[in-house]
């Protein structure tokens, strides 16, 4: 039987997209993925669906609703347990539908020529390692296929409503497993606007309200119902220096898109200025940019030049102009009009990348239709260019070591990478490596407080007491957390200066009322200088607030045991 034209462009485009990303079955676990995979106990029983359609996460995930992603986890640990390797073959499927996906896709808005290449550079574009080879983040790319697939069956609905029904379904799917899909309603207006007629966009009108109704319940529930915002506030408090950094960030997005090198976890926005800032931000640093920076100004320009010539080739090339504004309309929801504590992040361009690699495919069809030779060749180089990067991304992230040496040596100066690379030594067992990174980062950073309790609890655990002293009366005259008071109050506890212990273990909880591990050492402290009544009392308060933890109910049972009580 003779194979047709588009059976042998999906093969290839099919192994293409597998050999970019074929050496991602030799990493373990790394950084998220301990909370959601390891440590996360609701995700390992079926039983635990209501809870997890609620949206629950691992508590330092709060801040995000994917209830559908929740359950995801929850069916892949019945598959996989805590076997990497299945997770991995599960990423990598999923990407292969979507870039299945976008050849389908691309087809309906242009021809199966373009459609192929396309999906061809999607499939291996090393953008996507992160989104791939990151067993966390591949869970949002389930997000992005019923993204694709519920645009796919709105572009083939014409007059066929199980189609119009399986679009609302996958839509549905998406907005609740990734929030950045909720674009979709805008992305299919444009399309009709600019594919179709005026009197076709019309009379379409209709078919686009249960998309908003869709996406208006996703909102309602999440901010009205559950209460969740967001993960935090705009940066250094600023909603003006938070858009003005993000319009840096926009021109950033553009330029990995376009020039897949030097590809990292966290690049460097500015002197100061990490793109991740989860973990702390430089106040300073960000405080002090303003628009009319040389790297704001040119990067500003950049974008309004592109989005220009966008809107001016409407007419003629369509396409130029939709694959441009999905671009930028797909990273509206990680631009921080709602705070997500990052400002950018390489994950975030999955979803706009097939624009872009839609696009691309545009123009080297067109080539092709000129110097055919020439274009030929040129396909070939970017592909075998992109898989040579894929392959050679993916093994950084081969463990937390691997993954944060490589982002510092690409950024030695990241006070947020240093921070990390000093956790993936320090659990790996190498606290004499994680000192000096916690040092660097203190060194790159001096307000960034977490890294001067890191440090501290190294030396509090080596038994250096008066080293940790140090280190913590340095934090104090920045700006101090309730964690710094709880190590200085470890610190009088080993001394025996219970006085001084009890006074910073108070100070902690007045910072943090809600932190179960200061309530078990101040309960352990009273335990020790014979406070029986006050001990119980505190070890309880600490076992109320995270009933979860066996380590605080066997430090009550104790308590209880000694005490008579």
């Amino acid at each position: 039987m003779k194979l047709k034209q588009e059976h042998i462009y999906l093969f290839i485009i099919v192994i293409i997209a597998i050999v970019a990303y074929i050496n991602i079955f030799q990493n373990s676990f790394v950084w998220d993925d301990k909370d959601f995979i390891i440590d996360w106990n609701t995700k390992n029983s079926l039983s635990n669906l209501p809870t997890l359609l609620k949206g629950e996460v691992p508590e330092k995930h709060i801040g995000v609703f994917r209830p559908i992603r929740s359950v995801l986890y929850a069916f892949s640990y019945k598959l996989w347990g805590l076997n990497p390797i299945g997770y991995h073959l599960q990423s990598l499927f999923i990407h292969v539908i979507c870039t299945i996906l976008v050849y389908l896709i691309t087809v309906q808005l242009t021809t199966k020529g373009i459609g192929f290449i396309s999906a061809l550079l999607f499939g291996a574009h090393p953008i996507h390692t992160e989104s791939i080879t990151f067993i966390t983040t591949s869970f949002d790319i389930f997000g992005i296929a019923f993204f694709l697939l519920a645009f796919y069956f709105y572009l083939r609905a014409n007059n066929n409503k199980l189609f119009y029904i399986a679009s609302l379904i996958f839509s549905a799917l998406a907005f609740f497993t990734y929030e950045i899909t909720i674009i979709l309603p805008l992305i299919i207006i444009l399309y009709d606007a600019l594919f179709t007629s005026r009197d076709a966009l019309k009379n379409n009108s209709k078919f686009y309200v249960p998309y908003f109704i869709i996406a208006a319940s996703y909102i309602f529930i999440r901010f009205f119902i559950l209460h969740i915002s967001g993960r935090g506030d705009y940066f250094a408090g600023s909603p003006f220096n938070t858009f003005i950094i993000m319009i840096k960030a926009f021109a950033l997005y553009i330029w990995l898109v376009i020039f897949p090198i030097n590809l990292s976890i966290n690049h460097i926005l500015a002197p100061g200025i990490d793109s991740f800032v989860y973990a702390g931000i430089n106040q300073k640093a960000f405080l002090a940019k303003s628009f009319f920076d040389i790297d704001i100004l040119l990067s500003a320009i950049f974008l309004i030049s592109i989005i220009a010539a966008s809107i001016c080739s409407y007419k003629k090339h369509p396409l130029v102009t939709f694959c441009v504004s999905w671009f930028f309309i797909a990273l509206l929801p990680v631009s921080n009009i709602v705070p997500i504590a990052i400002i950018m992040s390489e994950k975030y361009l999955y979803l706009p990348s097939v624009a872009f690699c839609i696009l691309l495919g545009f123009f080297l069809y067109k080539l092709n239709k000129k110097y055919k030779s020439v274009s030929v060749i040129i396909i070939l180089l970017i592909l075998l260019f992109y898989i040579a990067l894929s392959l050679n991304r993916n093994v950084h992230w081969k463990d937390d070591i691997a993954l944060w040496e490589t982002a510092s040596k690409q950024n030695p100066n990241s006070a947020m990478i240093n921070f990390n690379l000093g956790n993936a030594y320090l659990s790996a067992g190498f606290p004499k490596k994680a000192g000096s990174s916690y040092a660097n980062a203190i060194e790159a950073d001096p307000y960034f407080i977490r890294a001067y309790n890191n440090l501290a609890n190294i030396f509090i655990q080596a038994n250096e007491l008066d080293y940790a002293y140090e280190v913590l009366k340095e934090a104090i005259n920045h700006k101090p957390n309730s964690n710094t008071y709880e190590d200085l109050g470890i610190i009088f506890t080993k001394k025996e200066e219970y006085g001084q212990a009890e006074k910073y273990f108070q100070k902690s909880i007045e910072l943090d009322p809600n932190d179960a591990g200061t309530y078990n050492n101040l309960g352990k402290l009273y335990l020790l200088n014979g406070n029986y009544t006050k001990s119980i009392y505190y070890l309880k308060k600490a076992v109320a607030l995270n009933p979860g933890s066996e380590q605080l109910k066997k430090d009550l049972n104790y308590a209880e045991t000694l005490t008579g009580q």
